[in-house]
């Protein structure tokens, strides 16, 4: 079975999309649309950034969108299973047809503009590399939960967030080797509990249909119905994202990575090591991948 995934926040680079928007009417199209809903120039910060601009979450999350359902349409392949990294889970509902562009990309400035509540100048998210999960929950729990497992994403490679303050406090206490992320929240903390309500309000508002696909979700790492959709990404915002455990119940051993990066990849050969995994970020792989896809 082969499964699409889509990557998330920290993937993004100067020029990501250029070539497609350059080669490709339909991408021009695309961006222009995300323009006009995002009232920024989505292509303009793609394609020549600068990087601190890209790293502003509201920029961040929407030019993430954008490339990956772009790339997704444009190889026109169908897939047995699907699945996204924190922003990288809108992408797949949309590929499932779970919502239309447009909706997917209100829904994802709507989301970035409240994640920016609680943008921090200073590191609050930390990668730990090189011990067990368990060791890193038993030291959350000694702290009494001041730092937060925040991403699951394979084994020996974890993220804890929280607070500047207490990264600071805490450090020479987080044990692993350790890297202070560039990015500007401790997102999928507790931290984002206080937005999840008018997040949900917001949700409320669109017509959002079955998945046509398994989209497993973040939250629960099972896959979405229509029944929980809202409940599990209003969960996502402030809860770990289970991507380990995701890939691990997949019944996948082929993945196509759609979006900036290879980020996703490399964890699922931690996770997997016989998998088979391809990554399609631009037109040179963009070709690849169609080609592949026709054998598989």
């Amino acid at each position: 079975m082969r499964s699409a995934v889509f990557p998330g926040q920290g993937n993004q680079f100067v020029g990501m999309g250029k070539d497609l928007h350059e080669r490709f009417s339909f991408a021009k199209e695309r961006y222009e649309i995300a323009s006009e809903i995002t009232g920024v120039d989505i292509a303009n910060i793609s394609h020549t950034g600068p990087s601190e601009k890209q790293k502003e979450t509201r920029n961040t999350q929407s030019i993430t969108y954008v490339l990956s359902t772009t790339l997704f349409d444009l190889l026109g392949a169908a897939f047995d299973t699907l699945a996204g990294h924190s922003i990288g889970e809108y992408a797949a509902l949309y590929a499932a047809k779970v919502f239309s562009f447009e909706d997917g990309m209100k829904i994802v400035k709507k989301r970035g503009e409240l994640m920016t509540q609680f943008n921090f100048d200073e590191p609050s998210l930390v990668a730990v590399i090189g011990v067990d999960k368990n060791e890193i929950r038993a030291f959350c729990k000694s702290i009494d939960n001041r730092i937060e497992m925040a991403l699951l994403n394979a084994p020996g490679n974890y993220v804890v967030g929280g607070h500047p303050e207490m990264i600071k406090r805490y450090w020479d206490s987080i044990p692993g080797k350790k890297t202070k992320l560039s990015v500007s929240g401790p997102f999928h903390t507790s931290l984002y509990g206080g937005i999840a309500e008018e997040f949900r309000a917001y949700l409320k508002q669109f017509d959002f249909g079955n998945p046509e696909v398994d989209v497993f979700s973040n939250y629960r790492a099972r896959p979405h119905n229509r029944e929980t959709l809202i409940d599990n990404l209003v969960h996502q915002l402030w809860n770990p994202v289970q991507w380990e455990l995701t890939i691990e119940r997949m019944p996948s051993d082929i993945f196509f990575e759609i979006g900036p990066g290879q980020s996703l990849n490399k964890m699922i050969k931690r996770i997997k090591p016989d998998a088979e995994t391809f990554t399609v970020s631009d037109v040179e792989s963009l070709a690849k991948a169609k080609t592949l896809l026709n054998k598989v």
